[in-house]
């Protein structure tokens, strides 16, 4: 965002109507009760976090006022999840890291922005946002030294810049996408590429809950995404919550769905997408994509134009692997609730597989427990890619520049903030 843009977030939030609800301790948006995903309190220069760990079972906020803290457990540990809202945290965590070094000298304190930022940075490797977010985040503390002025109140401007910018580009994104839903789709997603992955607004969901908004009869099937169920979870309450028809089905029912609800189009978000047009997203998304070209189908993803690597390609992404205990631990429930049911022993196992079976590779009596959080589309399998910038052929990715990228987004921001 241009220095000249500068928008004022709470005139963002009245626009779009939020309101403060002091229960849960965070704003709710007035026409579809869908909460901020996150936002900075700026008098207790505190990162407050809807705590996506507890949905949906309870709405409650994290704060943190430690950058750490925010790096390892609000980006890390999922507390917050989805590439745009994994930025938009990254960057107000490099702010908490400039609250701290406010009595530094201010070289000083630029030093210490930049040691910490490497650390958030490594946080959730594959989304690609987080990094832009941080660097973008570590070229304003930089230019900060070199001018007259506050290191914290411009990395302020910087971090707020990021925020209000995120919410007019998922709205910009809802937009576009809205244009390829036709009233009476079926739309198979996966994961949660909603409002919550997003500051607000959304990617893929964004796109379906702005149709839905403009009159048109649109329905979702939402696969359970397994092992951490964010499409069962998270994407269920968020359509649900949202008012937009929704049915939840299991990792393993997808082709009987095409059959049973008559899915005509597959939409779903991205973490990162190459320059050669392919998408990194979460895990199973791939599996979709083969099985839909059987059908004959259109596979569209949504993602920002923050998600964008031009520097490599589908094969080069780096995979992030996640602990095998999101995998095992609903069995160690399963087995604690049959002890306590007395279905088995006391002496029972109350573990599956036992963690002294786990094994990093293959070998008589143990077990191994594979699970990469991310899989790679290839461009062939993938209808259209819908940007911010708008809808592009896979092929097409190579040809975004940066002087593309700046010309469009200045427009959209100057575009919504005609409307403030």
């Amino acid at each position: 965002m241009s220095e000249k843009m500068h928008v004022d977030k709470e005139k963002v939030l009245d626009w779009l109507e939020f309101k403060f609800d002091r229960r849960i301790g965070t704003y709710i948006n007035k026409n579809t009760n869908l909460p901020l995903t996150l936002f900075y309190d700026d008098e207790k220069d505190e990162l407050c976090l809807l705590d996506q760990n507890k949905l949906p079972y309870e709405v409650s906020v994290w704060r943190t006022d430690d950058w750490k803290k925010g790096a390892a457990i609000g980006i890390g540990s999922m507390v917050t999840r989805g590439s745009q809202a994994i930025g938009v945290t990254g960057a107000y965590c490099v702010l908490l890291a400039a609250a701290k070094s406010k009595k530094s000298t201010k070289k000083r304190t630029v030093e210490q922005i930049l040691a910490a930022a490497e650390k958030i940075k490594s946080a959730r490797p594959t989304a690609v946002n987080l990094s832009w977010a941080v660097d973008r985040m570590c070229d304003a503390a930089r230019n900060a030294l070199k001018r007259a002025g506050d290191v914290y109140e411009r990395l302020k401007q910087e971090a707020d810049d990021i925020f209000v910018e995120d919410i007019f580009i998922s709205r910009a994104l809802a937009e576009n996408g809205s244009r390829l839903i036709a009233s009476g789709d079926v739309i198979l997603t996966h994961c949660n590429a909603g409002s919550l992955a997003t500051t607000y607004g959304g990617s893929a969901l964004g796109a379906v809950e702005y149709a839905v908004s403009q009159g048109k009869d649109v329905k979702v099937i939402s696969k359970e995404t397994r092992p951490r169920s964010q499409g069962f979870k998270l994407t269920l309450w968020e359509l649900m919550t949202a008012g937009v028809p929704v049915a939840g089905i299991t990792d393993n029912m997808v082709a009987s769905s095409f059959e049973k609800f008559g899915i005509n189009r597959v939409l779903v978000g991205a973490d990162r997408i190459t320059k050669d047009g392919c998408v990194a997203n979460k895990v199973g998304t791939n599996d979709i994509a083969r099985m839909v070209a059987f059908y004959s189908v259109p596979f569209v993803v949504a993602a920002s134009y923050s998600t964008l690597d031009m520097q490599h390609t589908g094969k080069e992404i780096p995979i992030e692997q996640r602990s095998y205990e999101e995998i095992s631990m609903p069995y160690h429930y399963e087995a604690l609730e049959k002890k306590k049911q007395g279905l088995i022993g006391p002496d029972a196992l109350s573990f599956w597989p036992p963690p002294d079976r786990i094994s990093d590779e293959m070998g008589k009596g143990k077990i191994v427990l594979y699970n990469p959080a991310f899989d790679v589309t290839d461009s062939r399998l993938i209808s259209n890619i819908v940007l911010d910038l708008g809808i592009y052929r896979p092929e097409r990715i190579c040809t975004i520049d940066e002087k593309t990228i700046s010309e469009r987004i200045s427009a959209i921001v100057a575009r919504y903030s005609k409307a403030l």
